[in-house]
């Protein structure tokens, strides 16, 4: 099985791709700044274009879901913690209803115990062994397809 990741920054443009020639999955993951500015219409937008490119290749997108914040850091601010929630739940149906692959990387993540351990300083992007963690997952998933 052969994959590529492609990562969708925070300022929302289709990520470059190079040959996707014999390719089997595209990975696309969102890898910017969480709580950006950007809406959930603005996601499914690029999430979508994004789609469209990959899929013109005769691969098959994957979307992966937000890692997770910590959430005791963004309580107090209420509104950050509600876009990562509702852009989460945007992925997951933006995926669906295209028939794409989905795969959860908060869940897993919340369920280790460990998050801490997988995110930034920041606690808002995933480090070198949260990407790690995230890789096996997706590995496993795939997989199964």
């Amino acid at each position: 099985m052969k994959t590529a990741h492609f990562t969708i920054g925070g300022e929302l443009i289709v990520p470059e791709m190079e040959n996707l020639e014999g390719l089997d999955y595209a990975i696309v993951e969102y890898g910017g700044d969480c709580c950006g500015r950007n809406g959930v219409e603005d996601f499914r937008r690029i999430y979508s274009l994004t789609a469209d490119e990959i899929l013109d290749s005769g691969v098959t997108p994957v979307i992966l879901s937000l890692p997770p914040v910590e959430i005791s850091r963004w309580l107090d601010a209420g509104s950050p913690y509600l876009w990562h929630e509702s852009v989460n739940m945007e992925l997951c149906r933006f995926a669906h209803e295209n028939g794409f692959p989905f795969i959860d990387i908060t869940t897993p993540i919340l369920k280790s115990g460990k998050i801490a351990a997988y995110l930034d300083k920041a606690g808002t992007r995933l480090n070198e062994l949260g990407r790690a963690f995230v890789n096996t997952l997706v590995s496993d998933r795939l997989a199964l397809c």
